[in-house]
């Protein structure tokens, strides 16, 4: 498997879930077997919690679903920006 995911329906200390769950997918295996490049964006939100041990890397890709089904995806908007850059600043990769 190239890539994997995680679900992501709460930031740390919320007592209640996400109406539309988020996943990320992230790449864990190259074609060649090197390590993907730091991904420059979330080092950036990290700021002065960035780690080069615990970065992520590679291209990440963050998909919005309609409901906990996972069946439909969902517009991201700028206002999800905010719960995506809380969780990438606090949370390393898996």
């Amino acid at each position: 498997r190239p890539q994997s995911f995680q679900v992501f329906d709460h930031l740390d200390y919320m007592t209640q879930r996400f109406r539309c769950p988020y996943v990320i997918f992230y790449p864990i295996l190259s074609c060649d077997g090197l390590n993907f490049d730091i991904n420059r964006t979330i080092a950036e939100i990290k700021g002065s919690r960035y780690v080069e041990d615990k970065a992520w890397r590679g291209d990440i890709v963050v998909v919005k679903y309609t409901d906990h089904t996972l069946d439909t995806l969902d517009n991201i908007s700028i206002s999800d920006y905010a719960i995506l850059r809380n969780y990438f600043r606090t949370h390393d990769p898996p």
